[in-house]
């Protein structure tokens, strides 16, 4: 079953480490990152995205997802409103 055109515009490919901590960032902030990514400061998440830090496999499928979830809000809505859906408010 191929997946529509819209979710497979944001896959992130898993050779990509790098990418799955920057374009988060973009729309979530580093904060929500930090937070999803499992990591208990923004500098991790940084470090992560300069390849100083290897995130887990489990992290970066749970980064991937966050991601695409992100993006497809994104286009619809504001930073503000996708970083707000993310901490489980109603905007």
């Amino acid at each position: 079953m191929q997946e529509p055109a819209e979710v497979s515009r944001h896959k992130i490919p898993s050779g990509c480490p790098n990418r799955s901590w920057t374009d988060p960032r973009d729309i979530l902030g580093a904060k929500l990152v930090a937070h999803i990514g499992s990591v208990k400061e923004t500098r991790a998440v940084r470090q992560r995205a300069d390849g100083e830090r290897k995130p887990s496999a489990e992290v970066m499928t749970r980064l991937r997802h966050a991601y695409r979830v992100a993006a497809l809000l994104a286009e619809r809505d504001s930073r503000s409103v996708v970083q707000a859906w993310f901490q489980g408010m109603k905007p």
